[in-house]
């Protein structure tokens, strides 16, 4: 249980190196990208909606626009939720190893390696297909999962 506690508040000291200059531009980069994203998508979609509203609902079912606008809101809530981790990750990735060497710098003292272009387009190549190595390994096992959830005989097994 100590161990447990310990290992809290290291976590939670981690948060504040995050905040230091020259670790705050690995951290913002890859959530405002993310974040600009989501905005634009959510954007973009209710305007579709908007547009798919007007071409398919008769004007006598106007009415219906007030149930449909909380459904998509929380549709759209729904998909950022389960999504924004995975998109997160998949920006960060060529971030976080710069960032770690640059904490590891800041708290060891020594010098990380230099980073040229070449191997910074390498790194993110490397980075991106391990992200996409991931993200493709959980659909694999999230669809038996599904499967065996929706199915009344197998999922009570």
């Amino acid at each position: 249980m100590i161990s447990f506690i310990k290992g809290f508040f290291d976590c939670i000291s981690g948060f504040g190196l995050l905040f230091r200059p020259g670790i705050k531009r690995f951290v913002l980069i890859p959530f405002i990208i993310n974040f600009g994203l989501f905005v634009l998508a959510t954007k973009l979609l209710s305007d579709q909606l908007d547009i798919w509203l007007e071409q398919l609902l008769p004007t006598w079912l106007n009415w219906l626009e007030w149930l449909i606008w909380p459904l998509f809101a929380i549709a759209m809530f729904l998909i950022v939720f389960y999504t924004f981790t995975v998109l997160a990750n998949l920006i960060a990735a060529p971030f976080n190893s710069l960032l770690s060497a640059k904490i590891e710098a800041m708290l060891t003292g020594q010098r990380p390696q230099d980073i040229n272009a070449d191997k910074f387009i390498k790194l993110i190549l490397r980075t991106m297909k391990s992200e996409i190595q991931k993200i493709l390994y959980a659909i694999k096992w999230f669809i038996p999962l599904i499967i065996i959830t929706v199915i009344p005989v197998i999922n009570v097994i």
